[in-house]
């Protein structure tokens, strides 16, 4: 009886242990980081009082010269600047980061949090939307069969055209109900009963 409770409860732990489900939540090899406002930044890169063109992710490694040794000493695939796209105060001192190795990225984030400039340093989240109804009535109790055809995971891709003309073959339409009489087509040359 022991060997079976035993075995019982490796079992469960194992499917436990081994069945969660691996979701990303971040960006792999991305972060995030801004400096401090007290901070100076170099926004313009000149050679000879001219303008230099340079890629932006080395334009980026210069106008942050002050860590400009750590910078150097990781792994960096990518880094742009917000503020050349958005022109935005808020966001001009943040950065985003791809490093080319996922392995170091904890490693980079714990580094950048560290250094005395830097404001935070944090991983890129995942964002994604998900249409789900404000229908009061949708649910599983009133509209069931919207749960077993899984018509929530089809809202993510489409969620409608009004110039799609869909036609009820059915005497059983509630035309009073809310989410249809304002959209009610009526073929107004339909000959009356005319069957």
């Amino acid at each position: 009886m022991k060997k079976y409770v035993l075995f019982a409860c490796v079992l469960t732990f194992g499917l436990a242990l081994f069945g969660q489900s691996q979701r990303a939540d971040f960006e792999p090899k991305k972060l995030f980081f801004k400096i401090e406002d007290e901070v100076e930044i170099v926004k313009q890169v000149l050679l000879n009082n001219r303008k230099l063109e340079i890629d932006e992710t080395n334009r980026c490694i210069v106008e942050l010269s002050f860590m400009s040794s750590f910078l150097a000493s990781i792994d960096i695939q990518e880094m742009r600047c917000f503020s050349r796209k958005t022109k935005s105060p808020k966001l001009s001192r943040t950065y985003e980061m791809t490093l080319r190795h996922q392995k170091d990225l904890e490693e980079v984030l714990e580094a950048f949090n560290d250094i005395n400039g830097v404001e935070y340093a944090e991983k890129v989240p995942i964002y994604s939307k998900y249409y789900v109804p404000n229908d009061p009535n949708y649910g599983p109790g009133n509209q069931w069969y919207l749960y077993q055809i899984n018509a929530d995971q089809a809202w993510n891709y489409s969620q409608g055209n009004s110039n799609i003309v869909i036609a009820v073959v059915d005497d059983a339409v509630d035309i009073d109900h809310p989410d249809l009489s304002p959209v009610l087509w009526v073929n107004n040359g339909e000959i009356p009963n005319n069957n």
